[in-house]
């Protein structure tokens, strides 16, 4: 139990560490703090409108599903979670960019800082949760059956590194958002959203018939998110080089200052 604790509690500081250094690589960019905030905001409501609605519906849907095709039960119950993230994530992300003042137009760097700022606090947040378990391991309260056979130091470094694959992952599926609404094309949205979907259908699989019990499930579950996660920093870097520098109506946003450095913003 001593090893399973020290491994919650490496694994909890790094996710925290992977949060607090994504903000701190783009702390540089000096983006106001409104961006972060929002995108953090984003986060907690999506999340937390997501369990409320997952909660009771989840296992009725579940069991409709298993009646209703037996055949197909599972996959489409992957699918399902999937959909709930693009529906809430993808969604309360778009009434935020859309409708509050001062994210429509915004610049890429901006865009980005709201994308690291949604990924930094669920990253921060899980993190905490896996210093709790730290302790709870330690004074031997976890419930029995909790920790998979031959839990260790080496599953310690896996959540580090699916939070350090996801910020990218959250910081595409925003950056998607901002750049559809700037162009007004729906349809950079719906890619957001199949992007984020198909992320936490191959979660679902994992978690609801793959399973996570064994270390190479786990290795190979992180190595397909880690793929996700490499497509989110290309992604990000190609729309860069097409975000608009004014609104399809004319009107001029700060992208060119918000991009600029210093002295030519001036």
């Amino acid at each position: 139990m001593r090893v399973a604790a020290l491994a919650f509690f490496a694994g909890g500081l790094g996710m925290m560490l992977v949060a607090v250094g994504a903000v701190a690589v783009w702390w540089r960019h000096r983006v106001e703090a409104k961006f972060w905030l929002w995108g953090a905001a984003a986060w907690l409501v999506s999340v937390g409108l997501k369990f409320a609605w997952a909660i009771p519906m989840n296992p009725r849907i579940s069991r409709w599903l298993q009646g209703a095709f037996p055949a197909m039960a599972d996959p489409l119950l992957w699918l399902y979670v999937g959909l709930l993230t693009g529906v809430f994530e993808g969604g309360i992300s778009l009434l935020f960019i859309r409708y509050l003042r001062g994210l429509k137009g915004s610049a890429w760097v901006q865009a980005v800082a709201f994308g690291i700022g949604f990924g930094a606090v669920e990253a921060f947040l899980l993190g905490i949760g896996s210093l709790l378990a730290a302790m709870a391991t330690a004074t031997g309260t976890l419930p029995p059956g909790t920790l998979p056979p031959g839990y260790g130091p080496a599953w310690a470094i896996l959540p580090v590194l699916e939070r350090a694959a996801t910020i990218p992952i959250h910081v595409l599926s925003a950056a998607l958002i901002f750049y559809a609404v700037a162009r007004r094309q729906a349809r950079w949205f719906w890619l957001s959203f199949a992007y984020k979907s198909l992320v936490d259908a191959v979660a679902a699989f994992a978690q609801l018939s793959y399973g996570l019990q064994t270390l190479t499930h786990m290795l190979t579950i992180e190595a397909v998110v880690l793929a996700f996660g490499v497509l989110g920093l290309w992604g990000t870097a190609r729309l860069r080089q097409h975000w608009p520098t004014r609104s399809p109506g004319g009107d001029p946003t700060p992208v060119a200052a918000a991009a600029a450095p210093p002295e030519q913003a001036a």
